[in-house]
């Protein structure tokens, strides 16, 4: 459980994390995070920080080119699926679980959808796998 100044710090840090990642998937807010942290500790970051983009409408959840009106649904999904640490391939937010796709060796998406950024104008900007 992330601690109540290591909350705060996070909401400071928020205009940060979403100047640096925006139109980008969830991988390039999973790569802001302290890469010396643990693993369970930046799942926890992670995690909170997406929680403030969707209370603070910076950002939506989109699959299959459709909007997922409730995010819990998509933080429920993501924590019990999230895979264990020697699948995981922490650069590219992807499994490290290869798979054969007409003759060329693939890795695993372990999540559907992706982020769907709103613009202060209201407008949405699809990640690509957002429409997926």
């Amino acid at each position: 459980m992330l601690l109540v100044h290591e909350r705060e710090r996070l909401k400071a840090q928020l205009n940060g994390f979403h100047e640096n990642a925006y139109g980008m998937g969830v991988a390039a807010v999973w790569c802001q995070i302290e890469s010396t942290l643990s693993m369970e500790k930046k799942r926890e970051i992670f995690l909170y920080i997406l929680r403030l983009f969707f209370d603070s409408n910076l950002v939506k959840w989109g699959c299959r080119s459709e909007i997922v009106q409730d995010f819990n649904l998509v933080l429920k999904m993501m924590e019990s699926c999230w895979p264990d640490d020697d699948e995981f391939d922490d650069d590219q937010f992807l499994t490290v679980l290869l798979y054969d796709s007409d003759g060329v060796s693939k890795t695993h998406a372990w999540i559907e959808g992706d982020l769907v950024w709103v613009d202060d104008c209201g407008k949405y900007l699809w990640s690509t796998d957002a429409e997926l």
